[in-house]
């Protein structure tokens, strides 16, 4: 398997739907319950925790030298920026759970509860996500239950 390391871009909009995430979910109309009540700087600590065990993936398995891409992350929220749509939210957060390797950085380290926690909760967002998408769909609205 091949690793790259995801575009900061990436991340800045994945954080920006995850808060738009929490702001719907007051509103009772979120696609993720995971990120309920959650503030602004939690879920930035948790894309970048992301952004650094991908590119610690990517420099462990490659052997480059790590150059810290989280900490340039812009990760403020502005209301008026343009938001990802759920499809690309999905795509975007498995490319990202794809480009994290827990055994190459293993061959290193070992990780840290805070992230073996970080990579469950990216596979719980992922399911949630993509269950809402397939539940809006109409062909899976209109499919027999039983």
């Amino acid at each position: 398997m091949s690793v790259l390391v995801v575009s900061k871009k990436t991340y800045e909009n994945v954080f920006t739907k995850a808060v738009r995430y929490s702001f719907n979910w007051a509103n009772g109309i979120s696609r993720c319950d995971f990120f309920s009540g959650m503030r602004e700087r939690e879920i930035a600590e948790l894309v970048r925790i992301w952004c650094r065990l991908n590119e610690e993936s990517y420099c462990v398995r490659y052997e480059e030298e790590i150059r810290n891409i989280h900490e340039s992350l812009n990760l403020d929220y502005n209301m008026n920026c343009k938001v990802i749509h759920a499809c690309q939210m999905l795509k975007s957060l498995q490319c990202i759970n794809y480009n994290i390797e827990e055994v190459t950085i293993n061959q290193v380290r070992e990780l840290k509860e805070e992230e073996r926690e970080a990579i469950e909760n990216l596979n719980e967002i992922i399911h949630q996500i993509r269950s809402s998408i397939i539940e809006d769909m109409s062909e899976y609205q209109e499919a027999l239950w039983g």
